[in-house]
């Protein structure tokens, strides 16, 4: 009988079901490249910078990409940054244009065409910040990290808890820098644990 691995039978099942589903997979050793080469870069960089323009009829290199990506990096490491991001992905932002000089909300997510976004994934993504730790998995949605999602092997005692406990307890304690993004996780063994 061949032996249950969290890698082939958890996390390699969830590649081929996302990419099932279009989203773009960037295996783990081109990720670098997608994050400036900085571990401690939460965004796809380009592929954000390119969706705020074209989502918002921006040209790019329009100032207000540069004021958003400095606004979503300075969002605080608590629940409240999370919120404000929250908000972000719900479109409730807004930016000045001095053109008009007035505010006008911004399109982080196209949620009636959906196929105007661009949905990517990768896994084992190393995030540098009070300390270094590699997460399982994260999903971005136009250049965002929408989604973390933790893998246990179906074979442990309470997969869902332990994985459970790993975001709540140590990337919370150890990366909260980027846990702050991701607004849901997700923790699969066998099947879905917590969501």
């Amino acid at each position: 009988m061949t032996r249950i691995t969290e890698k082939r039978d958890v996390q390699d099942q969830i590649i081929h079901h996302l990419q099932g589903l279009k989203w773009t997979f960037i295996p783990r050793y081109d990720l670098p490249a997608w994050r400036a080469n900085d571990e401690r870069e939460p965004f796809l960089v380009d592929v954000l910078r390119r969706q705020l323009a074209t989502l918002n009829g921006w040209p790019a290199g329009d100032a207000r990409i540069d004021t958003l990506l400095r606004t979503l990096r300075l969002l605080p490491a608590t629940l409240e940054g999370n919120e404000r991001f929250l908000h972000a992905l719900r479109n409730q932002w807004t930016a000045y244009d001095p053109a008009k000089q007035r505010e006008f909300n911004v399109t982080f997510i196209d949620y009636d065409d959906l196929l105007a976004n661009e949905f990517h994934f990768t896994e084992e993504m190393w995030v540098q910040d009070r300390d270094r730790r590699r997460l399982d998995m994260v999903l971005f949605v136009n250049g965002l990290p929408v989604t973390l999602v933790e893998n246990k092997s179906p074979r442990l005692e309470d997969p869902g808890m332990e994985g459970f406990e790993q975001v709540q307890t140590t990337y919370t304690t150890w990366i909260p820098e980027f846990v702050r993004y991701p607004v849901p996780f997700v923790v699969a063994a066998s099947r879905l644990e917590y969501a």
